[in-house]
């Protein structure tokens, strides 16, 4: 068993090597697409660069989740770090050579997409042997944050280094920055545990997790739920937003980016409220009640193409937009995390890297045909039918699984009974 004292110790030098980390990622990916734009000046291998470490994330999470169950985390998440700094000297030796082409510029991007999964499969599946549940709550919802503040903060950072410095200044900062928490990593004490066997290819593996999501039902469910949000809210923030926005409502590039800031915003006050309001299951019992809201605000966004409602642009709309993006920032938190660290302290041990390896890749999976999706509809219909059917569609999913389930979860989640395989019938 772990002492206390090395568990609170650990929380802080994850949240700063995250920090570091996913900073420096966002940073990298944003200069490189830029360079490959400016290179070849093709939109089309501009767009490969972008979906690059979305197919490597695919690629690797269920192959990292095998591997964080197989050997020992430590010298995995470090090789993971260390790997990513390997590839971007590697980079800025072939930029020095004048022979980084954009086919190497996409290949170091698939690379280190897939060294972030192996880092993040297994730092996840290690936090109930790093931290207790609470500090797990806490840490689940910082995570999220900094990943948020990472994806506005990083592309600022890169643009202004890139104008300033150039493509080299920005690979040693990168370089920098993964070594720089690589070297805090090592600090990690994880406790004494012993290697678990496990027989069996990769497939077989894999073979084996389904079996197991599909046996612990209700965790399976939450699986889909999350599938299903990210297909339906990855794209409306990333995509419809913008379009919403900077094309329809024609504000301006300012305006944009303070209303993308109020998600981050939303999220940061998720996590301060979770890290004051620590009942976990309390925030449970009204998972699907949070799922309906959070439908509702993104139906709402579709109020300036409504019959009837004054269509000009003003600071009244700015203020709204940006409130209904707070709000989903804020909701995102209270759904997800408090669910996450619920389950991740109650998969058992030999299946927790497998498991999160798979339900990342069913995430990453669904983020791209909702990008495809939405952009269909963009193109083909009036803007304003896409956020009234994705919200209503939030809403009536939610509602379908409450009625389905959702008493029966919010029983066995408020009490202690529900442990890994007291659930497994079939969903």
């Amino acid at each position: 068993m772990m002492e206390a004292g090395h568990r609170k110790r650990n929380l802080p030098l994850l949240l700063f090597s995250r920090t570091v980390s996913e900073l420096g990622t966002s940073m990298f990916s944003f200069v490189l697409g830029l360079y490959v734009l400016e290179m070849t000046g093709s939109a089309l291998k501009y767009s490969f660069i972008l979906t690059a470490a979305i197919l490597g994330r695919v690629v690797a999470n269920s192959l990292a989740g095998i591997a964080a169950d197989r050997y020992d985390k430590k010298h995995l998440i470090l090789w993971a770090e260390y790997g990513s700094a390997a590839v971007l000297v590697l980079l800025w030796a072939l930029h020095a050579w004048q022979e980084l082409s954009w086919i190497s510029a996409l290949a170091g991007t698939v690379l280190i997409s897939m060294l972030g999964s192996l880092l993040r499969v297994t730092l996840n599946s290690s936090v109930p042997e790093l931290l207790d549940e609470t500090a797990a709550q806490k840490a689940n919802a910082l995570f999220q944050t900094i990943g948020a503040l990472a994806l506005i903060g990083g592309p600022l950072l890169g643009a202004v280094a890139y104008s300033e410095t150039g493509l080299t200044t920005v690979i040693v900062l990168n370089v920098i920055t993964f070594v720089g928490s690589g070297l805090v990593l090592l600090l990690l004490r994880f406790p004494q545990v012993s290697e678990l066997p496990l027989p069996g290819g990769a497939w077989a593996e894999m073979r084996a997790t389904w079996t197991y999501i599909r046996g612990y039902a209700h965790l399976y469910e939450v699986l889909k739920i999350s599938a299903i949000m990210n297909f339906i809210l990855y794209p409306m923030m990333m995509l419809v937003l913008p379009f919403v926005i900077y094309q329809v409502l024609r504000m301006s590039e300012t305006e944009l980016a303070a209303i993308q800031a109020c998600w981050a915003a939303g999220m940061v006050a998720g996590t301060l409220f979770l890290v004051v309001f620590k009942r976990g299951d309390a925030l449970i019992r009204h998972f699907f009640h949070f799922l309906i809201v959070l439908g509702l605000l993104v139906f709402l966004w579709a109020y300036p193409g409504l019959p009837g409602i004054d269509a000009a642009v003003g600071a009244g709309d700015v203020g709204v937009y940006g409130a209904l993006v707070f709000l989903i920032g804020f909701l995102q938190m209270l759904v997800q995390v408090p669910m996450y660290t619920y389950f991740q302290f109650r998969i058992s041990l030999e299946m927790r890297g497998k498991v999160w390896g798979l339900a990342n890749t069913l995430t990453d999976v669904s983020a791209p045909f909702g990008l495809w999706a939405c952009g269909l509809l963009l193109d083909g219909i009036s803007w304003v039918w896409v956020p009234l059917v994705s919200g209503a569609a939030i809403v009536l999913i939610s509602a379908w699984m409450k009625t389905r389930f959702g008493q029966d979860m919010r029983i066995k989640m408020a009490g202690s009974e529900w442990e890994e395989g007291t659930d497994c019938q079939k969903a």
